[in-house]
């Protein structure tokens, strides 16, 4: 983010995306997300 001037990332799924998580969070980047419980279709 900082070499590219990003402001910020868009994360989706799951278990598989728990390590990059970790590291933005442990390089003290701001973070918000939302939760979805139900499946987005998109027509």
């Amino acid at each position: 983010m900082k070499e590219s001037g990003g402001h910020a990332v868009k994360l989706e799924g799951g278990e598989e995306v728990k390590e990059s998580i970790k590291r933005i969070l442990n390089g003290r980047n701001t973070c918000y997300g939302s939760l979805r419980c139900t499946t987005t279709v998109h027509l």
